[in-house]
Parts: structure tokens; sequence; C-alpha cells
């Protein structure tokens, strides 16, 4: 004995009757139809039997595959093309969580999706950001300024309408006590230390002796090729006599540059000559350093005399 079950589509198909449960496929349409126990009609009309509930196929995997491509070429163009690799990590991101919002097929490649764009594009941002810091770094600190009163390369000149660089202390100081580079020379080493320890007693009658002490040592440091002095007492006497010398041509040297600054040319002309009064030798850094000074301060004494008198303003343009 067979069973008939009619479909929605209009199709009927006929089962036996000891496939009573189960399900069946309409030759029409497709569909899958529910066999079950024959239900109990009324006279003369067949049996009803329910068709069996529409299977629920999941999204697919597309979108987690683009996903997952997405974010592996942007590791790949991290480093070479760090734009492109901002967009494809972006877009990484953006389609892994969609196809986890959709509980599509593939959830592990959109979670790959998602890592691989988001370590893509932190990449690219690095490498993007990183030359903007720098040029804006560059842009905003210039070119670094030369320093002034180089112990080896010296003070570079300056025009007659700007003034020469200006020494600080720690130039003054490396200037003045620095070590020298001479050549080894024991029996001279000898004679200079024992000029430097008869300076030092006479350093405060006269300053020229101050400076002959200090540089005395040096000579005998340098001919006796050594760093510093063996006799303690003969290191504390230099490095008196070395912090004496620097404040003492500080002090003098910043009063001659304030009246530099106040346009106080011979008041600024007479104090630098006190200057060369401390350190008199006429081929040092400090000593190239003063006269240029002096020659700017000269030369703007003079423009403004011409210009203050009268019948001499032409003499200005030659």
């Amino acid at each position: 004995m067979s069973i008939e079950i009619r479909c929605d589509c209009g199709r009927s198909v006929r089962v036996a009757d000891g496939a009573a449960s189960g399900s069946v496929e309409c030759p029409g349409c497709g569909k899958a139809l529910r066999v079950g126990p024959a239900t109990e009609a009324a006279p003369g009309l067949p049996p009803v039997i329910a068709p069996a509930p529409p299977s629920r196929k999941r999204p697919s995997a597309g979108v987690a595959v683009a996903a997952m491509i997405c974010g592996i070429c942007s590791l790949l163009f991290g480093v070479c093309v760090a734009p492109l690799s901002l967009l494809l990590g972006l877009a990484g991101l953006v389609l892994g969580a969609i196809s986890l919002g959709r509980r599509s097929s593939g959830k592990g490649m959109a979670i790959a999706g998602l890592a691989t764009g988001g370590v893509g594009t932190m990449l690219s941002l690095v490498f993007v950001a990183l030359p903007l810091m720098l040029m804006g770094g560059m842009a905003a600190v210039g070119r670094p300024p030369k320093p002034a009163g180089s112990p080896t390369g010296g003070t570079a000149r300056s025009s007659a309408d700007s003034p020469p660089a200006v020494l600080s202390g720690k130039d003054l100081a490396d200037l003045l006590t620095g070590p020298l580079k001479l050549r080894r020379d024991p029996a001279r080493a000898a004679v200079e230390l024992t000029k430097a320890l008869a300076a030092y007693e006479k350093r405060r009658s006269d300053d020229l002796y101050l400076y002959e002490c200090v540089q005395n040592f040096r000579r005998h440091l340098a001919l006796a090729g050594r760093g510093e002095l063996e006799d303690p007492e003969h290191r504390r006497r230099f490095a008196r006599a070395g912090d004496e010398l620097v404040e003492k041509l500080l002090a003098r040297y910043r009063r001659a540059g304030e009246h530099e600054q106040d346009q106080r040319w011979t008041e600024a002309i007479d104090a630098y000559r006190k200057v060369l009064s401390v350190a008199p030798e006429a081929d040092s850094e400090i000593a190239k350093n003063v006269r240029e000074h002096m020659d700017y301060c000269r030369h703007r004494r003079g423009h403004e005399r011409r210009r203050s008198e009268p019948g001499r303003e032409s003499d200005d343009g030659g």
C-alpha cells in the first residue's frame, strides 16, 4: 500500500506505506516533504501529511575570505606602500567585523582578517607618521648654530655690520685651561713646572703672573705626557689658579659685551683692552675674538660719528 503526499506546488508523490518516517523530495520544486505516520482522515478523504520545514542555509564565507586577503596584503605592503597598506588594513577590519556580525561560515578567516588588518593598519600609520614627524622636527629646529669660539676651529670672522661671535664661559674655560698638544720633552716639562710654581706665588700682584702660571702648568702636562699633575699640592694650585683666571677674564669679557650691546662703543673698546691684559697672547683664540669685537666697535663708532657730522653723510655710501 502506498501513500500519496501532495506538495504546495501542486505536484504529488507516492511513497510506500513502510516509509512512515523521513522525508522525500518533491519532483516539481525539489522541496523536502516530511513523511510521517498517516493520520486518520474522514471517509472519502486522503490522509493529510504536513510538509517538512525548510532548512536554513548559513551565509557564504566570501566576506570572511575577503577580510583575510585584505589583512594579509596590508602586512605585505606595510613597509613599501604605507598608504595602500592603510586602506587594505581598514578594509580587513571592516569586512571581518561584517562577517562575524552575520555569523556566516569561515569564522576563523574573519578573525584572521581582523587581526592582520589591525596590525597592518598600525604599521602603516607608523610608516606614514614617522617621516612627517621628522620633517616637522627639522623645520622647527632648523640649521643648528655653529658653536662660537671652538678651541680647534677658531671663531668665524664677522662682517663690519654684524657683531662677532660671543664666547661662552665653557669656551673660555676650555681655551684657558684645556689640554695642549706638544711633543714630549721631560727636561722642558720640569722647567715649565718650576716656572708655574714661581708664577703662582706672584699671581696676586699682577694678572700676567696668573695667566703665565696656568699656561706653564698646561705646557708642563703636555711636555710630560700626563693628564694630571702627580703632586696633589700641584694639582690643587693648578685648579685654583685656573678658576681664578677663568672667573676674572669672564667677568671682564661679559662687561665689555654689555657695553657693546648698549652701543657704548668707546667703553666697550676699553673693556676689551682689559680682557687682553689678562690673556695677552696674540695668536690665541681669545685674543682673536676680542680683536674682532674691538674692530666691530670701532667701525660702528666711526659710522655714527660720520652720520652725526653735517656734510659727511655722503661718506657712508663709500
